[in-house]
């Protein structure tokens, strides 16, 4: 290590070894790449995908909902059977919940707010949960025709989600969501003040 880079360490302290950071035109840093940093640009992104698929995912399960019917995806050769439109009304139901829950919890942790850990872990649990029970579902029934299945359009585009309930899991158990509440003004220990002249 060179004099400047010790000089600079003895100040600031040891960097983690696997965020790289680069300066910004503003004299900031930025971290770059760190999947191992719930707010790196990387885990940024995965949260961004997960608001956008579950907006996505809202949309299409409240217009169904509006109107129900047959399942708006391919059937199994037999058609649906009236317990498996059943099983995947309630299925919708609950997915548009967790759907809006979802993006409030998204706003909430890129805002640091200190609820956003226990709606996210919820959120995202129940979102695996229902993809692994959908997808079990459409292969019992039937209706999963292998890997050029029309089914693919839905579970493609989950995969950063799954990935996201990884790293989040990794960051629950190595302690990095209890930094979340700590953001600008007031300790999380304390509440906040009411703004002057409210």
């Amino acid at each position: 290590m060179s004099n400047e880079a010790l000089q600079a360490t003895a100040k600031t302290g040891p960097r983690a070894p696997t965020v790289r950071r680069r300066r910004q035109l503003g004299g900031g840093e930025r971290k770059i790449v760190s999947l191992g940093d719930p707010h790196s640009n990387v885990s940024r992104g995965l949260l961004l995908w997960y608001a956008l698929f579950q907006i996505a995912h809202s949309v299409l399960n409240g217009l169904y909902l509006v109107s129900p019917g047959a399942p708006p995806f391919a059937p199994p050769p037999e058609g649906w059977v009236p317990q498996a439109v059943a099983f995947l009304n309630g299925m919708a139901a609950l997915d548009f919940v967790n759907a809006v829950l979802s993006v409030i919890f998204v706003v909430g942790f890129l805002r640091r707010a200190p609820w956003s850990v226990w709606l996210g872990t919820v959120t995202l649990t129940v979102s695996i949960y229902a993809a692994a029970v959908f997808t079990w579902g459409i292969v019992q029934a039937g209706a999963w025709r292998g890997l050029g299945s029309e089914y693919l359009w839905v579970n493609v585009p989950f995969v950063p989600v799954v990935i996201l309930f990884a790293a989040w899991s990794y960051w629950a158990a190595s302690g990095k969501l209890a930094s979340v509440p700590a953001v600008v003004g007031a300790p999380s220990n304390q509440p906040l003040q009411p703004a002057s002249g409210a």
